[in-house]
């Protein structure tokens, strides 16, 4: 979607007679009655140009019915009632007066010939949500989604231990009895999600959330108690921790092969539009791959002492490579089995990814073994606009331009519920109007259950369906 405006700037005096008084229309450079104008229903702001007032609205946008606020200066009136709807379907003539001087203005909208070529995408989770424990909360999930005019949903399919489908992948790896669905056996939620989600032109990605994750503190770990010997150690030898997360060892080939093989059962047994691997997987926390196995690897393949620190550049660098390696093997397997199945990613910031979780993901991209990117740029409204905005210049300048990757094809995760919290619908208007000034329209929100919260904004900038294209 790209908006085309033309702005003619005059500077002209107009004389003219209404009735028996003389009025003077004079440019704005010469007074300023007017301030500024918004459409605030859709959040935007027009540019005012002499005696232009224009505005651009998404592909879609009902604009024969649409409010109208202004500011002018004190005591000035004007000719169209504050706050009132206006047909914009053409111009309008908009007039301010002050005492015998008067300006006159012409309002114009310009909205797009052509829907939007983006990926609308929503992480629809298992934590703290019903959305997809029974048959009647996946449709009213889909049916919500699709009334937003989102197209993708992001399910997640492995989280603690758990699939969300039946798995004889997982139940291998498990001591005999343990659960192993989140919602309980005899039932098969993901394939009814796709007959729901695609009979409304929907697209599903498999989202593995948890990735090498194993468990969080205080919570069952039944891979492990089956395979004690595939946790990660840290350099004190002791189990790799992060922020109460205990990790597997993703540097060991049984774990990768496991998580590999659960991918591709995906892949092979359900209709899938594409698999998303996220900020754990594959990466790992600095503080792992200590076991003797990685070491020793590293040592042979490298000709490098063991390393005595987790940011030693060689000894990162080489992790780093071993779970690109992983990242490769997993877009090559899934390409192997269907060619059409998207391969999506979703890690955190750049560099920010490296220096944290080992995850290379620019390499992954100068490989072209990305189809679509959903990077986490979540930040919240406390921090700051600049906060968001930043990582998505980096982005823009650092894989977009550099590497010529296509703008639908990259869809950033914006945060819109985190525990208690959830944007303004100003703060979040701003961040999807500065990712649409620089031709952002993708976008994946986290998640679905914080998106009543600003249904106002989703129904301004994605007033229409748009179309899903990755290929």
């Amino acid at each position: 979607m790209k908006y085309t405006t033309f702005i003619f700037l005059t500077a002209l005096w107009i004389e003219g007679y209404i009735g028996c008084k003389k009025y003077s229309y004079k440019s704005i450079q010469n007074k300023h009655l007017l301030v500024s104008a918004t459409l605030p229903d859709i959040f935007q702001t027009a540019i005012i140009r002499n005696d232009s007032i224009l505005f651009t609205a998404p592909y879609g946008t009902a604009v024969t019915n649409i409010k109208f606020h202004f500011n002018i200066s004190e005591n000035a009136q004007a000719s169209i009632t504050q706050d009132s709807y206006i047909d914009l379907s053409k111009p309008l003539d908009f007039i301010i007066q002050q005492g015998n001087y008067k300006e006159k203005y012409v309002i114009l909208l310009s909205t797009p010939a052509h829907p939007d070529t983006a990926i609308r995408a929503v992480w629809v989770t298992n934590v703290g949500s019903p959305a997809l424990s029974s048959t009647d909360n996946i449709q009213l999930m889909v049916d919500y989604i699709s009334q937003l005019n989102f197209n993708t949903i992001y399910v997640d399919v492995w989280n603690k231990n758990q699939t969300l489908q039946p798995s004889a992948v997982l139940e291998k790896e498990v001591p005999p009895g343990t659960q192993t669905q989140m919602f309980g056996s005899g039932w098969d939620p993901l394939m009814f999600l796709l007959q729901a989600a695609h009979q409304k032109g929907i697209r599903v990605i498999a989202w593995f959330e948890y990735g090498f994750i194993s468990h969080y503190s205080g919570y069952p770990h039944p891979i492990l108690d089956q395979h004690p010997d595939w946790i990660g150690i840290d350099k004190n030898g002791m189990p790799t921790v992060r922020n109460n997360f205990t990790w597997l060892n993703g540097f060991k080939p049984e774990v990768q092969d496991f998580l590999l093989q659960l991918i591709l059962e995906v892949v092979r047994k359900y209709p899938i539009d594409g698999i998303q691997c996220d900020d754990h997987l594959p990466s790992m926390p600095l503080n792992s791959g200590y076991d003797s196995l990685t070491l020793s690897r590293y040592e042979t393949e490298t000709g490098n002492n063991i390393p005595v620190s987790d940011t030693d550049p060689k000894w990162m660098n080489w992790r780093a490579d071993q779970l690109t390696l992983f990242a490769k093997k997993i877009y090559d397997s899934v390409k192997f089995i269907n060619p059409r199945c998207i391969v999506c990613f979703a890690p955190g910031p750049l560099d920010w990814s490296y220096e944290n979780n080992l995850a290379d993901w620019e390499s992954w991209i100068k490989l072209g073994i990305v189809d679509l990117l959903s990077p986490l740029l979540y930040r919240s409204e406390s921090a700051g606009l600049s906060a968001y905005t930043n990582l998505l210049d980096k982005d823009i300048s650092r894989i977009i331009r550099q590497y010529s990757f296509p703008k639908q094809r990259y869809a950033p995760g914006i945060m819109v519920k985190n525990g208690n919290y959830a944007p303004s619908d100003s703060y979040l208007s701003r961040v999807f109007l500065y990712n649409f000034f620089n031709e952002i329209y993708s976008g994946s929100i986290w998640y679905y259950d914080g998106l009543p919260n600003n249904e106002k904004v989703y129904r301004a900038f994605y007033p229409a369906k748009a179309i899903f294209h990755v290929y």
